[in-house]
Order: C-alpha cells, then sequence, then structure tokens
C-alpha cells in the first residue's frame, strides 16, 4: 500500500509540474503577444496624430486680415534685408583682403 500511495503522490505531482509549466508557457505567450498588440496601438495612435497634425489648417487661419497682411509684409521685407546682408558681408571680406596686404 505505500508503494501504491507514493506512486500515486508522484503521478499527482508530476501532473501538477506538467500543468504548471504549460500554464507558465500560456502566460509567457500571451504577455509576448499582449506587447506586441500594445506597440501596433501605440504605432497606430502616433500615425493616426502625425495623420492629424499633418491635416490641421495652416498657421495663418487664426490671424485677423490685419494681422495676415502684417505678417505678409514683414515677410516680404526679408529679402532685402538678406540682400543688404550678403552685401555688407562682402565689403567687410573685401576690407579685409586690402587691410591684410
Amino acid at each position: 500500500m505505500r508503494k501504491s500511495s507514493a506512486y500515486l503522490l508522484l503521478v499527482i505531482l508530476v501532473v501538477l509540474a506538467a500543468v504548471f509549466v504549460a500554464r507558465q508557457r500560456t502566460l509567457n505567450h500571451l504577455r509576448a503577444d499582449n506587447a506586441s498588440l500594445r506597440k501596433r496601438v501605440e504605432l497606430k495612435e502616433s500615425a493616426h496624430a502625425l495623420a492629424v497634425r499633418g491635416t490641421q489648417t495652416s498657421p495663418l487661419a487664426g490671424l485677423s486680415e490685419a494681422e495676415r497682411a502684417e505678417l505678409l509684409r514683414l515677410r516680404g521685407s526679408i529679402a532685402p534685408l538678406l540682400q543688404q546682408l550678403r552685401d555688407s558681408s562682402n565689403r567687410v571680406a573685401v576690407l579685409k583682403r586690402f587691410a591684410s596686404r
């Protein structure tokens, strides 16, 4: 009777260990799937956020007519100022050449 009880106990322990191992594998697999799905959701959300940002109206849309006109006037004055800067830089370079001779 002792041997049969020992075998029965051993079989029960082996079955429990097998169930535990199978459960752990399933849990690990489900955790990996969950992480993968979370990553996919995160990527889709970031892609959606980028798409929404891309379809938003221009920054000029929130300006009044006077503000828009002022902005366009200021943008138009940039080109002549940049040209003046280039001319001044060229003059400085020429003066430096003459001074170094």
